[in-house]
């Protein structure tokens, strides 16, 4: 078994997995502006429909207090409209699409299904028909009203790429293996549905300020990679971390160690803080990877705790 040194960008620490509930949270009781309103319905045609086929719904600028599925597609697609709005240096997927863009050339109508529809099966967050194509329509489940708004829009971006023609194929390992339909890209670099729905995650998670809301799409970004793919993009490599005697953080992937980091003075502990590694030193400091270039010092009531911690007197 060999001992490397690993940069820490190949790494995927897998986490439990949380949908972004708070990352643009909606205010039910909270109208929509009738600007917002008016501007989207000039964009695009927006029906809800039965399963059935029967349209039950067409939406217009009166609904703009609507409480549940039109209100949440509409603050999705204006998140789109502000994340691709967003000038971000070294992207990490080194693409610039602007998607609100893309699916104002590729859409011109969203249908909204129930969630008893046949069409929003196990876990489907949409769906586009062949035949519908011409007519550059795409169906949404909205699944009981619970579906976050920034889970919704990258849905949106995932169903618009598949106007281009993109096609999942079957899953070759991880959560949806069993699945008995296509539910896999084969890679990131054939950029089908799974990779601008990642792309369009990694761009919104780098316009977050929250670190909750950030934690929660960095967690379904992990998602995506590890189940999406057929081929891991990126390089990157699934596994555990772990701190030794050395003072030496270690990456360990089932075969392999890798050294992550190795530190000049005595390492307590390591922990995780939404979805961070910190390293908790014997002198009372607190070091985190934030996914950056190098280790952060970190400040504030974490920081200050710990101190107090390591500076109780031992009798």
């Amino acid at each position: 078994m060999r001992v490397a040194t690993l940069s820490f960008k190949s790494i995927i620490v897998m986490l439990t997995f949380f949908s972004c509930t708070s990352a643009y949270a909606v205010a039910k009781d909270v109208c929509l502006s009738p600007g917002l309103v008016k501007s989207m319905l000039s964009r695009f045609n927006i029906t809800a429909m039965d399963d059935a086929g029967k349209e039950t719904k067409k939406y217009t600028e009166a609904d703009k207090c609507d409480k549940d599925a039109f209100k949440k597609t509409l603050l999705a697609l204006d998140q789109i409209k502000t994340v691709s709005s967003q000038k971000i240096k070294n992207a990490p997927d080194e693409k610039s699409i602007d998607f609100f863009a893309f699916i104002n050339e590729k859409v011109k109508k969203i249908i909204l299904m129930p969630d008893s529809s046949s069409l929003c099966g196990f876990n489907e967050g949409g769906a586009v028909l062949d035949p519908e194509k011409p007519d550059k329509i795409i169906r949404l489940c909205i699944l009981n009203g619970k579906m976050p708004v920034s889970q919704l829009a990258t849905i949106i971006v995932h169903e618009t790429r598949h106007m281009d023609g993109y096609k999942h194929v079957k899953c070759s390992h991880g959560l949806y293996k069993t699945l008995s339909f296509p539910e896999c890209d084969v890679s990131f670099e054939e950029q089908g549905s799974h990779a601008y729905a990642l792309s369009y995650m990694m761009k919104l998670h780098n316009t977050l300020k929250d670190k909750d809301d950030k934690f929660r799409v960095r967690a379904l970004i992990a998602q995506s990679v590890e189940y999406s793919f057929n081929n891991v993009p990126f390089g990157l490599k699934k596994g555990g971390l772990m701190l030794d005697s050395k003072n030496r953080l270690l990456f360990f992937d089932g075969n392999d160690i890798s050294v992550v980091n190795e530190f000049n003075d005595k390492i307590t502990s390591f922990v995780l803080n939404l979805g961070y590694p910190l390293v908790l030193h014997q002198n009372g400091s607190i070091q985190a990877y934030t996914f950056s270039e190098k280790w952060n010092f970190v400040a504030g009531p974490l920081s200050d705790n710990y101190q107090k911690l390591v500076m109780v007197p031992t009798y």
